[in-house]
């Protein structure tokens, strides 16, 4: 059971989310919940002709095309689509903490979560860059990174939601060597094999030979040389 929160309502999730259930071998594969508020989503189903026959999670009854909903009713009050505002930036972070509840219940098995607005949630009192940082302080998590798969590649990251100034300046070997130990070991468990990784340079030609910078150098060859002999 995969809970989807449906994100910012002044944003496209609820629309990615609502367009994604026409999809009938998403449907056959795994059961889903989406988790928001049931009036939104049933406004933006009539306008947009998207999936609009919503049953309440847990609902015995429920037809088996229905499609279900952990409703929060958050959203009684209107705001403006495509702005940033309180309102919605609190209710998507609802969203999100409602579908670990729902997990640590053991009522989801995973969740998916539709964009958000960093601006939103923190004009509606949250202290979260982005989903990453918030699901970790959700389920006390202190060891965590960022990654993107698409096909066979996997891509960790070692900095997230940050300017590019400051996340060169993360670039450290003690830093590396944290994130390659995470990366060896979680992905190893993911895909049931050991795994190798390739480090990615900085600079332009990985500062060719310290022309253009120093980090491959001083920081990430190092890293690299210590894990290998760790690992």
């Amino acid at each position: 059971m995969i809970g989807i929160t449906m994100g910012d309502a002044a944003g496209i999730g609820p629309e990615i989310v609502l367009k994604s259930f026409r999809d009938k071998d998403l449907r056959a594969a795994v059961e889903c919940v989406i988790i928001g508020d049931a009036r939104h989503l049933r406004s933006l189903a009539e306008i947009r002709d998207y999936p609009n026959n919503f049953a309440e999670f847990g609902d015995l009854n429920a037809q088996p095309e229905a499609v279900k909903l952990y409703d929060l009713k958050n959203l009684s009050v209107g705001f403006d689509v495509g702005r940033d505002q309180a309102v919605t930036g609190k209710a998507s972070a609802e969203y999100i903490e409602a579908a670990v509840a729902l997990w640590r219940q053991k009522k989801i098995d995973a969740i998916c979560t539709a964009p958000i607005s960093k601006k939103a949630i923190a004009l509606g009192g949250y202290d979260f860059p982005g989903h990453t940082e918030f699901l970790a302080a959700l389920t006390g998590t202190s060891e965590f990174a960022m990654s993107f798969f698409g096909g066979d590649l996997r891509v960790v990251l070692l900095s997230t939601h940050l300017s590019l100034r400051d996340a060169i300046d993360l670039v450290k070997k003690d830093s590396l060597i944290e994130l390659i130990k995470l990366s060896v070991r979680e992905l190893g468990k993911l895909l049931s094999k050991k795994v190798r990784l390739a480090v990615a340079g900085l600079n332009p030609h990985a500062s060719e030979g310290g022309m253009f910078g120093s980090e491959e150098q001083n920081e990430v060859i190092p890293a690299v040389e210590h894990c290998r002999n760790a690992l």
